[in-house]
């Protein structure tokens, strides 16, 4: 005969397998993802931060350069030696080669470099904090009381120098511009 194998009881054997977690491993879970999660928090926080900064210190030496090279670029069309007018640490007004009087100021009280045609006033950059004209001769020394109209005038060269400021952010630029249209001691010997 056959015979069947024998099944036993396993129903105390079988132990209770269902398991939970303790207050204490929940506890740990929640103060792990806590420091995870402000962690987190705070790198995104400083990429922002970072990346806000970059946008405004971009911003601003854009708006210095652009008004450097348009500053340049009339500057040197200067008319001839007679045609300086101005010539001071904040203020220079000149008759360009086309007849047009052209002044280029610092506006202190709104913080503003303008430029100024006899009509019109255009801001070239705004948040200014500093900004200077120094004049040079044809050694590159600097003249502290250059001639201007009705006098020829002694600036061979000009130098610019400007700091933009917004917020925590500061720009330093400067240029330095020879003038066309003057005789320079080197046209001399060539």
């Amino acid at each position: 005969m056959l015979q069947m194998p024998k099944i036993r009881n396993t129903h105390h054997a079988i132990r209770n397998t269902k398991t939970a977690f303790t207050l204490i491993e929940l506890i740990m879970v929640i103060a792990i993802v806590g420091v995870l999660v402000s962690l987190g928090a705070h790198i995104t926080f400083e990429l922002i931060d970072s990346f806000t900064y970059s946008l405004y210190r971009k911003e601003l030496s854009e708006s210095a350069d652009v008004a450097l090279r348009r500053m340049s670029r009339e500057i040197r069309r200067l008319q001839d030696d007679t045609s300086v007018y101005t010539a001071n640490s904040t203020t220079y007004r000149f008759v360009d080669i086309d007849g047009n009087t052209v002044q280029f100021q610092l506006d202190a009280a709104n913080s503003e470099l303008e430029r100024y045609d006899g009509t019109n006033t255009d801001v070239l950059a705004a948040d200014v904090s500093f900004f200077s004209f120094t004049y040079l001769d044809g050694d590159l020394a600097t003249i502290a009381t250059p001639q201007v109209n009705p006098s020829a005038t002694d600036i061979k060269s000009i130098q610019i120098d400007m700091t933009l400021s917004s917020g925590t952010n500061t720009v330093d630029c400067d240029t330095r511009i020879r003038l066309r249209n003057i005789p320079q001691l080197s046209d001399l010997f060539t």
